[in-house]
C-alpha cells in the first residue's frame, strides 16, 4: 500500500506536470542540501504523526501532569514553532521533591 501512495504521488506531482511541459519527468533538481527526494516524498506521505496543541495546553500539561514550571517563552503564532523553557522540581538528598 506505501509503494503504491508513494508512486501515486510521484506520477501526480512529478511525471504529469513534467510531461506536460514537454520535460523530462525523471530530473530531479539537485538541492544544496537536505534530504534525497524519494526521502521528502516518504516523509511528506507518512512522516511522524502528530496533534497541534495552542502554548496554554502545553504549559497546563508541563505543569499539572509533569509538576514543571513555566519560566520563558516565545510564542510566534501562525505556523511558526513557539519555544517553552521549563523548570523541573527540585529534589532533596532523599529523593522528595521540594515545593
Amino acid at each position: 500500500m506505501r509503494g503504491w501512495m508513494v508512486a501515486s504521488y510521484i506520477l501526480e506531482n512529478q511525471v504529469i506536470p513534467s510531461l506536460r511541459n514537454f520535460g523530462n519527468p525523471f530530473k530531479v533538481k539537485k538541492k544544496a542540501r537536505g534530504m534525497g527526494y524519494l526521502t521528502d516524498v516518504i516523509d511528506w506521505l507518512g512522516g511522524y504523526p502528530y496533534e497541534f496543541a495552542k502554548p496554554d495546553e502545553i504549559i497546563a500539561f508541563c505543569e499539572r501532569s509533569l509538576g514543571m514550571r513555566c519560566r520563558k517563552t516565545r510564542i510566534k503564532g501562525g505556523l511558526s514553532n513557539n519555544e517553552f523553557v521549563f523548570e523541573a522540581p527540585a529534589s532533596s538528598s532523599d529523593g522528595a521533591t521540594l515545593p
